[in-house]
């Protein structure tokens, strides 16, 4: 017999924590600082989305870690949504290893974009993304065989801006998962069906056999308006610097790349 209820085992975030958490200062001005090289030693472009993504999608940190641009579409209205799914993309196919993976089958979902990232320039950063060559929403990211692309943003997150630099203690309660449970006990309190709910979490979608197997997935369309139904009355958050994004983006490969050098 468990002593701790499923929905205990880990806490949501408090309003006070989440003035906190976007209280930092690259949400503040939509940048990082740079050194006296003019480059970006510290600042990713993940430090500003992630938090944001995972507040917003309610997704779990490697499903948003591992995100193609492809995986980033729009609905034939203009609609953006996120596709979270296992689908190789053109420069996986012939990986040793895929490197997409889901929790299960259902976690198959679309999710779609709140307004609150369309206006803090996401569709403008995935544009210049691609007209830079790169192919996921996180380059700076590298791959773990285990941990999929979420290990590192993990590691920084959790340990790093929670428990140092923020001082939330790390008692297993507070992790960058918590969002996931601010965000669907957000839907819930604005009365959001259930099956809505179950949807946009990737959850199983019913508990009947009518449910499970004959009922289908709303399109991204008729989930907007619960989406950006959700406010969270945030610190106010500067529009994302695409031009600084992108040399975040440069320095942290480039770091990547010589660490790799001298390591051979």
């Amino acid at each position: 017999k468990r002593s701790v209820r499923d929905q205990d085992q880990r806490s949501q975030f408090l309003k006070e924590e989440l003035q906190l958490i976007f209280s930092s200062k690259w949400f503040s001005t939509g940048t990082g600082e740079r050194n006296k090289s003019g480059r970006f030693h510290q600042f990713r472009p993940y430090h500003y989305w992630l938090p944001l993504l995972g507040l917003y999608t309610g997704a779990r940190l490697n499903e948003i870690c591992q995100l193609y641009l492809t995986d980033i579409k729009n609905t034939d209205t203009g609609i953006y949504f996120f596709d979270f799914n296992e689908i190789p993309t053109k420069t996986e196919i012939n990986a040793p290893t895929p490197d997409k993976s889901l929790k299960n089958t259902d976690s198959t979902r679309t999710v779609p974009m709140h307004v609150q990232l369309i206006k803090l320039g996401l569709p403008e950063y995935i544009t210049a993304l691609k007209r830079n060559g790169y192919d996921r929403l996180f380059p700076e990211l590298l791959h773990n065989n285990i941990k999929g692309y979420g290990k590192a943003a993990g590691s920084w997150f959790n340990e790093h801006f929670l428990g140092k630099a923020l001082g939330i203690p790390r008692d297993g309660m507070r992790s960058f998962h918590s969002f996931r449970h601010t965000f669907i006990t957000a839907l819930d309190e604005l009365d959001t069906p259930s099956k809505i709910q179950s949807q946009l979490a990737g959850h199983m979608r019913g508990e009947t056999e009518t449910a499970k197997r004959y009922r289908k997935d709303r399109d991204s369309e008729k989930l907007k308006p619960y989406v950006d139904k959700l406010e969270y009355f945030l610190p106010p958050i500067a529009v994302f610097s695409v031009s600084d994004g992108l040399d975040a983006v440069r320095d942290a490969l480039r770091r990547k790349l010589t660490s790799s050098k001298k390591s051979k």
